[in-house]
């Protein structure tokens, strides 16, 4: 059963500058797992699904990206998950941001239940829980973590960017599979 990711995906210089700051955390003695590696494009995460058929999935999505417009994003810190050994940065929270994650969301529940996917797979994806990020490593050792955050401290810059599209992701793969860009005219 494959499992899918629903992204946010961001224009092409926030992609380089963010892949950037992973070779600069590579750099710093973390080697980055097969997730974060240069052929794993940066995004937000808006949900995981598992899934035994694609179709069904891909057509929710176009007409929810028509609803929006690209939108800027700001990410302005960085953080971790310390039970997953995750280094991230954090985009600012905007109205847009919120509504995309909940009009994606919304989308899935208001399936049929035949139709509808199981439930998120993490907590940080679930509504009024997410907490959206853009992974720079994980599955590190807490030493790895300590050092990834010394990188980026002395690395740091905050970075504003413009989201783009909504992106679908298979794994195991971990292959984009398709983009949904933004197509309306006016944000949400």
């Amino acid at each position: 059963m494959p499992r899918i990711c629903f992204n946010l995906a961001l224009d092409a210089a926030t992609e380089r500058g963010i892949q950037a700051l992973r070779t600069q955390v590579a750099q710093g003695g973390i080697t980055p797992p097969t997730s974060t590696s240069s052929t794993y494009r940066p995004h937000i995460t808006l949900a995981v699904y598992d899934v035994d058929d694609l179709t069904r999935y891909e057509e929710v999505l176009a007409p929810v990206a028509a609803l929006f417009a690209p939108f800027p994003i700001r990410l302005d810190s960085f953080g971790i998950f310390p039970e997953e050994g995750v280094l991230f940065l954090a985009p600012r929270m905007s109205h847009t941001l919120f509504a995309l994650h909940d009009h994606v969301l919304q989308a899935f529940a208001s399936l049929s239940s035949a139709d509808r996917p199981p439930a998120l797979s993490d907590d940080w994806l679930l509504p009024d829980q997410w907490v959206p990020h853009v992974t720079l490593a994980g599955k590190l050792a807490a030493r790895q973590v300590v050092l990834g955050l010394e990188v980026c401290l002395h690395q740091w810059t905050a970075r504003q960017g413009t989201a783009t599209a909504i992106g679908l992701r298979i794994f195991p793969e971990a292959a984009d599979y398709r983009r949904y860009p933004f197509s309306a005219s006016l944000r949400t």
